[in-house]
């Protein structure tokens, strides 16, 4: 049965040393490196999707949702800080603010981010695009493995 979520696939990865290759969330990736010491590499694609959501408390009707609207709004004013786009930062994830993504630049090498719906129309389109059935993933990797030479005047092969 295939892996669900983040988290199980690096489980999967790092722990029960499952595949070659995990793409997965930057976080996930400074994890698993911290956790295995000279086992596991980061490479840095030049690009990548964005995974910013944009946060809103919403509309609330009772009193009760209302303090909790509250609340989230507090957080929310918290979240964009100093202090808290520090504490993102040390957790793996892009600060917002450039002078504290400078800060961690050796964890958070500059890559340029892309939002979502540059590729898809939103986040279930793009996994239904990629992921689904007869989606991209699936063409690719029923696709036949093509084996390249080393010698040079010899072509490359289907296996």
């Amino acid at each position: 049965m295939p892996t669900t979520g983040a988290r199980g696939a690096a489980i999967s990865f790092s722990v029960e040393k499952i595949g070659d290759v995990h793409l997965t969330w930057e976080n996930e990736a400074l994890r698993e490196v911290a956790e295995n010491k000279d086992e596991f590499q980061i490479v840095y694609f030049r690009q990548s999707v964005s995974s910013r959501s944009p946060r809103s408390p919403g509309s609330m009707r009772t009193s009760r949702t209302k303090k909790l609207a509250s609340y989230a709004k507090s957080y929310l004013e918290y979240l964009y800080t100093d202090a808290a786009q520090e504490t993102v930062a040390q957790y793996g994830y892009r600060p917002l603010k450039p002078e504290i993504l400078a800060k961690h630049a050796d964890r958070l090498p500059p890559i340029n981010l892309f939002p979502i719906t540059a590729i898809a129309k939103s986040w279930y389109d793009a996994q239904e695009k990629f992921f689904g059935s007869n989606g991209i993933y699936d063409v690719v990797s029923s696709a036949p493995a093509r084996v390249a030479s080393a010698h040079p005047r010899r072509k490359t092969k289907t296996p």
